[in-house]
């Protein structure tokens, strides 16, 4: 209903046929630019890095910052390790609940923008086709999903081995709905690898008793 509303608001103030179908400022430029782009004197960046690249590098260092040196990270990896344990520890808990859908919705937001950027459009559904690979790079990556853990750097890893899954299978003329049973059994064979792990590791603790 919302999403209906900002449409209908939208179409009816500036003319247009659809909702966000208009290309934004700075669009063409984050889209075909490189890095060679960029010089500093004589020396210009790598072609082969384009521009999109930078804001993904500057959230990566950023998060990594957040959550290895500050006091607010290591409180938002204890309340998702252990809710009950962390809130004995004084950590307001409810708060860092609702910390963590915003900082989560904020990167889903910045992801968006650069999906359009790299699509060159806004659509309404956009982003639905990377909702499964979002869920796999990080597992990939070492990311505990029952939370307390997380690898920023492995998370990216991940997600470029998730991208490589998917281009070839693409290539090799495989459908949407086949490449997403696809990579939802990439997904479950990686999860299924830790459940094992941890009932292996459980029976040889109880074995030695």
């Amino acid at each position: 209903m919302l999403l209906g509303l900002v449409t209908f608001i939208y179409v009816t103030f500036t003319g247009a046929t659809a909702a966000f179908t208009t290309k934004p400022a700075g669009m063409d430029f984050w889209r075909s630019k490189s890095l060679a782009d960029i010089c500093l004197g004589p020396i210009c960046g790598p072609r082969a890095f384009p521009m999109m690249l930078i804001p993904a590098i500057v959230c990566i260092i950023l998060v990594s910052f957040m959550f290895s040196k500050t006091k607010l990270g290591r409180e938002l990896l204890s309340t998702g390790s252990n809710l009950r344990a962390a809130k004995l520890s004084g950590i307001p808990t409810e708060n860092r609940v609702m910390t963590a859908h915003i900082f989560s919705g904020t990167l889903a937001g910045i992801g968006g923008l650069m999906l359009a950027y790299t699509n060159g459009s806004f659509t309404a559904a956009i982003g639905s086709q990377v909702m499964l690979p979002s869920f796999l790079g990080p597992v990939l990556g070492g990311t505990l999903l029952a939370g307390g853990s997380v690898a920023v750097l492995g998370t990216f890893i991940g997600t470029m081995m998730t991208l490589v899954i998917r281009q070839g299978l693409s290539v090799q003329g495989i459908g949407l709905e086949t490449l997403n049973i696809a990579l939802g059994l990439v997904l479950l064979a990686a999860l299924s690898v830790g459940q094992i792990q941890k009932m292996f590791t459980a029976f040889r603790l109880r074995a030695r008793k």
